[in-house]
């Protein structure tokens, strides 16, 4: 569902608090809409690729969508990625301070271990970004953009916890990796929230 919200202000305001106190973001004055994920189908043997345009007035924003075609691979990476994380955080870091508030920011050099290049997930994610890059250049006209995945960490977020509305300066594409979604507990519980 694509929500578009009547005060773009009074929803800023709601993204940068706790989003459990008082007033819900989507019990703002908004409207609802279907979103149109267009289904790509010039995508790999290893992904579903659906891409959504969110319009603005400076132009539109591409949101792709990758799903693992192969589920048992999936849980099979999402046990791995979630057994490595638990690891690092049990050998006494703190980890990083970012965008959390609340939880663990690991540190920035997830793709630099040898044991993450080991479950395959760095190049997954390579050739989904290459994906994205293709689909945005022959739905835009242009040649792609070269980029590459070259930065990850682990983020954890209990109940309680959660991301602060950010930006990656700097960064052709920014994405997210869910080994697990949580459970949720309220209306944004276990939620990707993007303001285009």
């Amino acid at each position: 569902m694509w929500v578009s919200f009547d005060d773009p202000l009074a929803l800023l305001s709601k993204v940068l608090a706790p989003p459990w106190e008082g007033e819900q973001p989507d019990e703002l004055p908004h409207t609802c809409k279907p979103a149109a994920w267009e289904r790509q189908h010039a995508c790999s043997r290893d992904w579903e690729h659906d891409l959504l345009w969110c319009g603005r007035a400076e132009g539109s924003v591409a949101i792709h969508r990758f799903r693992l075609r192969d589920h048992a691979l999936a849980r099979e990476l999402a046990a791995g990625m979630q057994a490595l994380a638990l690891e690092e955080r049990s050998h006494g870091s703190s980890g990083d301070q970012a965008s959390n508030v609340g939880g663990f920011h690991g540190a920035r050099d997830l793709w630099e271990r040898p044991e993450v290049h080991e479950t395959g997930l760095p190049q997954l994610v390579r050739c989904a970004v290459r994906h994205a890059a293709a689909a945005e250049a022959a739905a835009l006209r242009r040649p792609p953009i070269f980029t590459t995945a070259d930065e990850a960490w682990w983020n954890a977020l209990p109940p309680g916890c959660w991301n602060a509305l950010h930006t990656h300066a700097g960064s052709t594409y920014s994405g997210v990796v869910y080994a697990s979604g949580g459970s949720p507990r309220g209306s944004l519980a276990g939620r990707l929230a993007l303001l285009p």
